[in-house]
């Protein structure tokens, strides 16, 4: 088999123990739930159990199938195939995020005790290393990838700039995961250096472009 379609098997199969789970989840939620909580953990939004049941594995199926999509409809759909083994690990990557999140809510809600608040700071950290690893071997396409004017304007800019992202992606995952362990306090100055790290990829594709054009 090969390795996408072996991507593609791994993200049935989420999007399928996803919908399995909104069935037990139905029996047994009850009708007011906890939809959201702060960066400390404490829950601060509630809504319907139909969030649970129906909305979220909605959303993971939606998102399951617009990877499917993408290298369909994308004018760089050729390209697609030249990274399609990274195509698939992001998609895996996306789609196993976001149901890890719906097991750990709708257990949270059945009253397990887990700290949401120690949980994410980890699996976002991961996601983000995850992205950063494989970044480098993204070709130019309009969906996936730091896409600005200058990474697609020029093919060598978009390699530089990804080979710059994939580090600071890293660097942030790194400190996402870091976070989960410092106190409370040092979150938002910890967020801000992410987002910080985040842009400087934009900013560094600018430079690298202008540079080539001298």
């Amino acid at each position: 088999m090969k390795k996408k379609n072996i991507w593609e098997l791994a993200s049935c199969l989420l999007v399928v123990a996803v919908v399995l789970a909104a069935f037990y989840f139905y029996q047994y939620l009850p009708d007011k739930i906890v939809t959201h909580w702060n960066a400390a953990g404490e829950a601060d939004g509630w809504g319907s159990k139909n969030m649970q049941i129906i909305f979220l594995p909605l959303l993971i199926l939606f998102v399951h199938l617009l990877f499917k999509l993408l290298p369909k409809i994308d004018p760089k759909k050729k390209n697609y195939e030249k990274f399609a083994n990274v195509y698939g690990i992001f998609r895996v990557a996306i789609v196993g995020y976001l149901a890890i999140i719906y097991f750990l809510t709708g257990f949270v809600n059945l009253g397990y005790d887990i700290s949401i608040s120690a949980v994410m700071p980890i699996l976002i950290g991961l996601l983000f290393i995850v992205m950063g690893v494989v970044m480098k071997d993204i070709k130019p396409n309009w969906f996936m990838g730091i896409r600005t004017p200058w990474t697609l304007s020029n093919d060598t800019v978009w390699k530089k700039t990804h080979e710059f992202g994939g580090k600071t992606f890293v660097l942030s995952g790194l400190l996402f995961m870091l976070l989960g362990v410092l106190p409370e306090e040092w979150f938002g100055v910890g967020l801000i250096i992410v987002i910080l790290l985040t842009l400087s990829s934009v900013v560094y594709s600018y430079f690298i472009y202008k540079k080539l054009k001298k």
